[in-house]
């Protein structure tokens, strides 16, 4: 993950033409995408873009310390309480 991310910010670096710019405190670069989506340059919690910054999980909103199944807000350890094939 930090090799690839790491890759896309050299290869952004080497091809992207526009500056820069930040929104309500967060860095981003205009990748000049159809969509017009713009991408960070760090992920969420990084200080530098070489940092992996937060660890979530699926359907969380708060960083972990502990990133495994045993800690997953909607699970017990062996079974999932919410995203899992009862959901509709």
């Amino acid at each position: 993950m930090k090799t690839t991310f790491f890759f896309a910010a050299v290869l952004c670096g080497a091809v992207c033409t526009n500056a820069q710019n930040h929104e309500n405190g967060h860095e981003w670069v205009d990748l000049n995408l159809p969509s017009g989506l713009k991408w960070a340059t760090r992920n969420v919690g990084a200080n530098t873009p070489e940092d992996y910054g937060h660890a979530y999980a699926w359907g969380e909103t708060t960083p972990k310390s502990k990133y495994d199944f045993t800690t997953y807000k909607y699970g017990d350890g062996t079974t999932f309480s919410k995203y899992n094939n009862d959901d509709k």
